[in-house]
């Protein structure tokens, strides 16, 4: 439940950030389509994962893995190895980046997996090493692909 809420404070934050009040109505619809996308699958994640019965330890030692499973469920996360692929990146900027945005949501997403060494990543890791940071720097990221436009 924590994480819930601190998933949607950041939606919102980040709704606003990204200008989803601003630009053509085609990037306020990718927007909301998008967190809409990462909220729910977080939330379906949360509840596999049964946040709710962890103590605050126990959760933030699986914060790893509940990024993880939110980027399988955004389609991020590669089917065979369980790792985040330019090939994947490329593939979910093309389901659900507004089209002027495109390359330039391609090549930030993409630094985020060359900086946070994501193809190193043991997918096989009880913790899930490496997916939070990966997953926040994507998030982080976003806001400066362009001025105001959506992208995930």
């Amino acid at each position: 439940m924590r994480a819930t809420v601190l998933l949607l404070v950041g939606c919102v934050i980040l709704q606003v950030a990204l200008g989803a009040d601003t630009g053509p109505p085609e990037c306020k619809k990718k927007v909301k389509q998008v967190l809409k996308k990462i909220f729910k699958g977080n939330t379906a994640c949360e509840r596999e994962m049964e946040s709710h019965k962890q103590t605050k330890e126990q959760f933030l030692e699986q914060k790893g893995c509940l990024a993880k499973c939110t980027l399988r469920k955004a389609n991020i996360l590669h089917d065979d190895t369980n790792l985040v692929t330019e090939d994947t990146v490329k593939a979910a900027v093309i389901e659900n980046v507004h089209p002027d945005f495109k390359d330039k949501a391609t090549t930030t997403v993409i630094k985020c997996l060359h900086d946070h060494k994501a193809d190193k990543m043991d997918p096989k890791d009880p913790k899930c090493a490496g997916y939070d940071d990966l997953k926040q720097c994507i998030q982080d990221n976003v806001s400066e692909v362009c001025g105001e436009p959506p992208i995930f």
